[in-house]
């Protein structure tokens, strides 16, 4: 479903996942490590330590807590790691899920957040596709946030 949105999903194994990550990044790179311990990001990757490092980079690189399937969007936290900021201010996003991770629709989503992140996780984002927008006539991608989003789905095999 993703697909018709306009993102591009890349379903690897653990074993191939950081590779995978290598061919996607343009560089300057971004990216905040995966809450799993699934992925190790490449070192060509800087963390966002710096707003200088968030405002030059290409790529922004952060994972993503759920999956919604029939949307084909992802939810990426705000959790104080600068996951907002990585994924909106680079023109690639790359989001990370893990394919347990992925539920059948919104319903379960919410239920979910509700369930795991109910206490101290003041927000997310929900993000279906690259940014667009047709507020001004024509629409446009990448006005707003990303042009690009690759998601990288980490398959258990």
């Amino acid at each position: 479903m993703a697909e018709t949105t306009g993102a591009e999903v890349h379903t690897v194994s653990k074993e191939d996942a950081k590779d995978v990550l290598q061919e996607l990044i343009k560089p300057p790179a971004v990216g905040v490590q995966p809450l799993t311990d699934t992925v190790s990001l490449p070192s060509i990757v800087d963390p966002p330590t710096k707003q200088k490092f968030i405002d030059e980079a290409k790529t922004g690189i952060t994972d993503a807590i759920i999956g919604i399937e029939t949307l084909g969007s992802v939810v990426i936290p705000s959790d104080g790691r600068q996951t907002g900021p990585v994924s909106l201010f680079p023109a690639r996003q790359i989001a990370i899920i893990e394919a347990s991770d992925i539920v059948p629709d919104i319903e379960t989503a919410f239920s979910v957040l509700h369930d795991q992140y109910g206490q101290g996780m003041d927000n997310t984002v929900i993000v279906t596709g690259p940014s667009s927008t047709g507020d001004m006539g024509e629409l446009v991608t990448g006005v707003h946030g990303p042009g690009e989003l690759h998601i990288v789905v980490i398959c258990d095999e």
